[in-house]
């Protein structure tokens, strides 16, 4: 396993899907830019930070959805070979995260639309076996007020309010 720094970044600022669109866009594969409406980056002019209504929220789904697997991708390591003076040997790159037990969906189009639930576990369904994801049956929670990162600079000064407050905001 390589090495893991002490402190990590979760934060995936250029994954938003209202001011990183278009890199969002660009980061699809060309299945998933194929299935787009011919329309589709002259409709998501006119939506708001947060989409008002069914319609809105459809045409943003798709960058949620690429958000989430980019975001799953980067966080999660896999397996892969590498050649040695010994021969081939199968070592893991990254993180393993088979052994997650919940996984916290946070920020933006995360903590407004509906359905971010089915939309994880339907990635995870979907993963290679080389990939290390979490299992398919992880206990996906939403941090609905959207208090993880606030909740953890206070943790420091207030680690019982802030675990409180967290804990508060998580909905399945």
């Amino acid at each position: 396993i390589n090495p893991e720094p002490f402190a990590k970044r979760t934060v995936e600022g250029d994954l938003g899907v209202f001011v990183n669109r278009d890199h969002v866009i660009q980061a699809m594969t060309a299945d998933e830019r194929e299935q787009l409406p011919a329309d589709f980056t002259e409709g998501l002019q006119g939506i708001p930070e947060i989409p008002q209504g069914p319609e809105e929220e459809a045409l943003i789904l798709p960058l949620v959805r690429t958000c989430c697997r980019e975001a799953l991708d980067r966080h999660a390591g896999r397996i892969t070979e590498i050649f040695t003076a010994r021969g081939r040997r199968t070592v893991v790159r990254g993180r393993d995260l088979t052994a997650v037990q919940a996984l916290i969906a946070t920020g933006g189009a995360l903590t407004r639309l509906a359905g971010v639930t089915s939309l994880v576990a339907e990635l995870l369904q979907k993963a290679g076996s080389e990939r290390l994801f979490p299992p398919p049956q992880v206990n996906v929670m939403i941090d609905k007020d959207y208090l993880m990162a606030s909740c953890g600079v206070i943790a420091r000064t207030y680690p019982e309010a802030a675990v409180q407050l967290l804990m508060d905001s998580l909905t399945k």
